[in-house]
């Protein structure tokens, strides 16, 4: 268990590093007279990372299935460590060029690859090594690992902000977080190296795109829970809260600073999602916990917006409403409380509807275009409806929509038998 959820976390600081230096990164490698202009194209490559998810859902996946889920997770975690560090030696559009964004590009490309197998690959490893009572609060621990690894990236881009000067980050500074990846993937590398295989061990069975596809049912219904949380994730997490610092640029070491304690909070309400779902069923707390997120989106959105119809009805009862950090944490932790409890179930309620022989497979491919189609494009899509079309309500609208399919998606799944089953 220990060994699934830290090469989690270090897998995930990796990816989240690049998130959260956007704005830095945007002008090095996309120079643009418009600061908006680079950190859109800099959000677009992040997405990119995402195309390349379903790629790794599939190979990595199949490497799961077939040679043992030890042999997927240390081939993830090696991948990961060593494109990260390249990032860090990267050299800007000023000094290459044209081959400064390609290089990001093509690395961030291995990123993506990487989580494809990385994230649901762990949250099965740690389901099916667990107590069958125990399942959704262990299986909760991989994800609770990785809100722990974007909460170190987030934690270091603040970090940086307080320590460093603008200028110094963007000369140099920037470059710290990625280079650490290749020590703290060789930590990872040595903690996987030494666990067993879970359940009876690999699976040798083979199989095709085509017999997946025989399980499109199970398929659309985790694109459809994946998507439903995940996309109010990066959207208020990612888009939201970097804009409000990008339009105050003296108070982003507090919008920083209100993020960073979000994550903290999140990962406890992951493990109560996790301890919650073996007490009284997976489907009934993913109800509960999607039904209050989307109650939550409408004043939290609002806030983290400063526009819109929503923040134009609370500024006619409180004129003199603006957004503040600690205001803005409120926001983050009302919409992220839920969200929280939301990831920490879907792990084990995942495992026990697929089959054995497919899972890293199915759950990993499932999950990874999820995220590539809706869930990465989220703050860009967001980005342009916001600033280029002047509607301030539309990621609201969107996440609300997304949330209403997952409700369809958990209300036609049926209850395991038994919750803790074996799988």
């Amino acid at each position: 268990m220990l060994a699934g959820t830290v090469g989690n976390v270090l897998e995930w600081y990796d990816f989240a590093v690049y998130a959260f230096l956007t704005p830095t990164l945007g002008p090095l490698f996309f120079p643009s007279d418009s600061r908006g202009a680079s950190m859109l194209a800099a959000f677009s490559v992040f997405a990119v990372g995402y195309f390349m998810r379903p790629v790794g859902g599939v190979v990595l996946g199949h490497i799961g299935d077939r040679h043992g889920r030890r042999a997927m997770l240390t081939a993830s975690i090696v991948i990961m460590g060593a494109s990260s560090f390249l990032i860090g030696l990267l050299p800007t559009s000023a000094s290459a060029g044209l081959l400064a964004p390609i290089g990001l590009v093509v690395l961030r490309m291995a990123q993506g690859f990487s989580v494809g197998g990385e994230y649901t690959g762990s949250m099965t490893y740690t389901a099916e090594i667990a107590p069958p009572h125990r399942r959704g609060l262990l299986s909760s621990l991989a994800t609770a690992g990785a809100l722990t690894g974007l909460l170190l990236g987030q934690a270091t881009d603040w970090a940086l902000s307080e320590s460093l000067t603008r200028e110094s980050v963007s000369s140099w500074g920037w470059r710290l977080p990625f280079l650490c990846g290749l020590p703290m993937a060789m930590l990872g590398l040595w903690l996987r190296s030494h666990v067993p295989e879970s359940g009876e061990g690999p699976v040798h069975h083979s199989s095709t795109l085509r017999e997946l596809w025989r399980h499109w049912r199970a398929l659309v219904g985790i694109i459809a829970i994946v998507t439903g949380a995940n996309l109010v994730f990066y959207i208020a997490n990612v888009f939201l809260i970097e804009r409000l610092a990008i339009k105050a640029p003296e108070l982003a070491s507090g919008y920083g600073g209100a993020n960073t304690i979000c994550f903290a909070g999140e990962v406890v309400c992951i493990l109560l999602g996790g301890w919650l779902s073996d007490l009284y069923g997976r489907r009934r707390i993913s109800l509960i916990a999607t039904a209050i997120m989307m109650a939550m989106i409408v004043p939290s959105f609002a806030l983290l917006l400063e526009e819109g119809v929503v923040f134009e009805a609370l500024q006619s009862v409180v004129p003199s409403l603006r957004v503040t950090p600690p205001l803005a944490l409120l926001a983050l932790m009302l919409v992220g409380a839920p969200l929280s409890v939301l990831l920490g179930v879907q792990g084990a309620m995942i495992v026990e509807f697929t089959p054995k022989a497919l899972r890293c497979r199915l759950f990993g491919v499932a999950y990874s275009l999820a995220m590539a189609c809706f869930c990465s494009t989220g703050p860009v899509i967001s980005g342009v409806f916001v600033e280029h079309w002047n509607q301030p309500d539309f990621p609201m609208l969107y996440c609300l929509a997304f949330g209403l399919v997952a409700m369809v998606a958990l209300w036609r799944i049926a209850e395991p038998h038994r919750v803790g089953a074996e799988v």
